[in-house]
C-alpha cells in the first residue's frame, strides 16, 4: 500500500468537551498539525460515549466507518458531516472533527440536526 492510499478514521470516547483537556495554545498547535494530517486522517470524539458503551447516559454509537473509509481511499471523498446512530436509545449525533465539538443549539435533543459543530 502506498502512502497516497493510506487513510484513517479514528474515533474516541469521552464525557468531556475538548476545551476541558488543554489550553488554547495546545489547541492552536493541534489545529496547525491538522492541516498536515487532514490529508490522511480524521479524528472524531463521540459525544456522550464511554468505554465499552455501557452505563447511563452512554451513547452507543453505530456507524459504517468502513464504507466511509473505502469512499475516501478508493474515490478520494473524505468523510463530510458524519452522523452516528444510537439505535438502543433512538437518537443521533453529528460527529465533529476534533477539536470541534457538537453543541446543542435548539430542537429535539435526540436529533443530530439540533446540534452544530463548534470550537
Amino acid at each position: 500500500m502506498n502512502s497516497a492510499s493510506t487513510r484513517r478514521i479514528a474515533y474516541g470516547a469521552t464525557r468531556f468537551a475538548p476545551h476541558e483537556h488543554g489550553s488554547s495554545s495546545r489547541q492552536e498547535e493541534q489545529e496547525d498539525d491538522g492541516v498536515r494530517t487532514g490529508a490522511f486522517m480524521r479524528y472524531y470524539v463521540v459525544p456522550g460515549a464511554n468505554h465499552a458503551n455501557f452505563g447511563t447516559p452512554a451513547f452507543a454509537a453505530g456507524s459504517d466507518s468502513l464504507s466511509a473509509l473505502e469512499r475516501w481511499v478508493e474515490r478520494g471523498r473524505p468523510p463530510t458531516n458524519p452522523i452516528v446512530d444510537d439505535t438502543a436509545h433512538n437518537r443521533t449525533r453529528p460527529l465533529s472533527e476534533y477539536p470541534d465539538w457538537p453543541k446543542y443549539r435548539a430542537g429535539d435533543p435526540d436529533s443530530a440536526s439540533s446540534f452544530v459543530c463548534t470550537h
